[in-house]
């Protein structure tokens, strides 16, 4: 018997999660065009997945930055932006990693 992602209603729900139409990312002071990217660990199926950190909203956003001790500026884009800037980030940024501001990731969208 095989067990499919769809099986394990956490996991699935981890990967498939939808994504608010607008993301609130993180511009870094010191590298105005970096966005903050972290590890995501609790991917299932994934030792290790990097990717661009993102909120829900502005408060989840800057939680994350608080959390990871990184300054800068939240900015607000729309997923597909937020998609395309994750798809310029070279290896090994795989996707958007959408974060509680508690160093859980509560989705991840897959770019590559």
């Amino acid at each position: 018997m095989s067990i499919q992602l769809a099986d394990m209603p956490l996991m699935a729900s981890l990967l498939e999660s939808d994504f608010p139409e607008e993301l609130f990312l993180i511009q870094l002071e010191r590298n105005p065009a970096m966005h903050l990217c972290v590890r995501a660990e609790n991917v299932p199926g994934y030792e290790v997945v990097h990717g661009v950190a993102c909120g829900k909203s502005a408060e989840d956003a800057q939680k994350i930055m608080a959390y990871y001790g990184f300054p800068g500026r939240v900015v607000c884009e729309s997923f597909e932006q937020a998609r395309v800037i994750a798809k310029e980030k070279k290896e090994p940024i795989a996707g958007l990693l959408l974060e509680d501001g508690e160093g859980n990731c509560v989705a991840f969208h897959f770019v590559r």
